[in-house]
């Protein structure tokens, strides 16, 4: 009972439900990076196996700089404009990882990519608690993690994708379809 009254309020909340929807998009189109990062360190950038930890090293140091930031900015009456702009830089930062051949560039855009997603994510759920009645917090909490474990249904056709048209193609257009579902 307690579940089906959570989800009954995420669906006569608008603005949850809104932001629910912004969770989950980019779960769905932006994470899957992180699956792939071996196949742009071997068949794209190729370096070796070496170089792999560095590409997520990169990505974690842009996460917390991205969490950080939004402790900071979490307050504003901004905030709505900071997800926004943290989105976009989400996508748009994924375009251009995908499109760079360059190791060392790559490495920029995967800590532009950590932080912003970590900056649109912990921002998102900022928000999502602000716009919750208190007696909801644990299940929309609970509604909320559910969006990341469906991140491994955006690999599956993104896998798909990078077999088809290339690795770089497939990432790029991610990022472009989330850059333009954020704005």
């Amino acid at each position: 009972r307690s579940v089906v009254e959570g989800f009954q309020y995420v669906w006569g909340e608008r603005t949850v439900r809104m932001l629910l929807l912004l969770a989950f998009v980019p779960v769905l189109l932006g994470l899957p990076f992180q699956q792939f990062l071996p196949v742009f360190q071997e068949d794209v950038l190729h370096v070796s196996r070496g170089w792999l930890g560095l590409m997520f090293t990169a990505a974690g140091v842009g996460s917390l700089a991205g969490s950080l930031g939004v402790a900071y900015l979490s307050t504003s009456r901004r905030a709505g404009l900071y997800q926004l702009l943290a989105g976009l830089g989400f996508g748009v930062s994924l375009v251009l990882f995908g499109l760079s051949r360059s190791f060392p560039l790559s490495l920029a855009m995967l800590a532009l990519v950590g932080l912003a997603s970590q900056g649109f994510f912990v921002m998102n759920n900022v928000l999502l608690m602000n716009q919750t009645e208190p007696r909801y917090y644990g299940r929309m909490m609970s509604i909320y993690m559910i969006t990341f474990a469906l991140m491994p249904v955006g690999v599956l056709p993104m896998g798909y994708f990078i077999d088809l048209v290339g690795a770089p193609l497939t990432q790029a257009g991610a990022g472009a379809l989330l850059a333009v579902f954020i704005g």
